[in-house]
């Protein structure tokens, strides 16, 4: 009987997600082990049967993990990047002879009410024709990692670390908003921790099927918090300050907000587990995210060629 929920890591997003679990989940128990544990004692962890198996370690073990725990779990959600390496995944998924259970990956960004008021507005079409789009983020990993940020996951090449996995929102929200992204140019850089062997910045320039051109830099060294999305129209400008959680319509003579709510990053956890729970209770075979998170890692593979 699936009767328990596992969470597989020890990072802080694990206990975010614990936190969460615990109140959505409030009569089933919830057993929480370290990435070393789990895989040391997975004999343990094969005797039982999971309601939900969240894994939630580094990203370069996440396959590794699901291999091992999946026949013995209804629910699977893998924290994001789905994996570091587009080698590892880019078959195991089309296996016939595989019973997946299903599945969810964690880029919760997409249920910010600030990035579903702008997908609206650009569905509307009432602006003009697309002509392009500008998105940057970037934020000091000394602030974001707090603890000990040096010896973080994100420093670490060999477990998925750099700008390209840790930002991976952005390549995935903007092949939600204009689908498939080819690759036009980039430059990617290793500038600021230069001590260290991953990507702290990266100066992207992607078109879509349409022939748009969307630009994207990231980085992890800018000390003022920022993530905004400036979108083109042949009529106006929509800018999206996700840090703020507002967006203007910039036009000529005239600028107006049209949403203007406070940051709600924090909350789209709580979203994404509500969506999850109605997944559980729909009797199909499977509603997941799994297309467009091989398509982010895909993409992030084919820039780091």
């Amino acid at each position: 009987m699936f009767s328990k929920i596992l969470i597989i890591g020890k990072g802080s997003i694990s206990y975010k997600h614990k936190n969460i679990l615990e109140k959505q989940f409030k009569n089933i128990e919830i057993i929480h082990v370290g990435s070393r544990y789990f895989f040391k004692n997975l004999s343990e962890f094969t005797k039982q049967e999971y309601k939900i198996t969240i894994i939630a370690n580094e990203s370069s073990a996440h396959i590794k993990t699901f291999k091992n725990i999946q026949k013995y779990s209804k629910f699977i959600f893998i924290e994001k990047p789905i994996s570091d390496n587009f080698f590892k995944i880019k078959n195991f998924f089309r296996g016939k002879n595989i019973n997946f259970p299903k599945l969810w990956i964690g880029y919760n960004f997409l249920f910010s009410k600030t990035f579903l008021k702008l997908k609206n507005e650009i569905r509307k079409s009432c602006y003009g024709k697309l002509i392009s789009v500008r998105t940057t983020v970037g934020y000091n990993l000394k602030y974001w990692r707090k603890k000990n940020y040096l010896k973080s996951v994100s420093l670490k090449k060999n477990l998925g670390g750099g700008v390209l996995n840790e930002l991976s929102h952005e390549i995935h929200y903007l092949i939600e908003l204009f689908g498939n992204l080819q690759i036009v140019n980039k430059k990617i850089v290793n500038g600021y921790f230069t001590k260290y062997n991953v990507e702290d910045s990266a100066y992207l320039l992607f078109k879509n099927k349409k022939n748009i051109i969307i630009s994207l830099i990231m980085d992890f060294y800018r000390n003022d918090k920022f993530r905004q999305c400036h979108i083109i129209f042949e009529k106006a400008t929509l800018i999206a300050d996700f840090v703020k959680g507002k967006i203007t319509i910039c036009k000529k003579n005239s600028i107006k907000t049209i949403h203007n709510q406070k940051n709600d990053i924090e909350q789209t956890y709580v979203e994404q587990w509500k969506h999850v729970k109605q997944i559980l209770n729909i009797k199909y075979k499977k509603q997941d995210n799994l297309k467009s998170s091989l398509l982010t890692l895909k993409t992030i593979h084919n820039l780091k060629k």
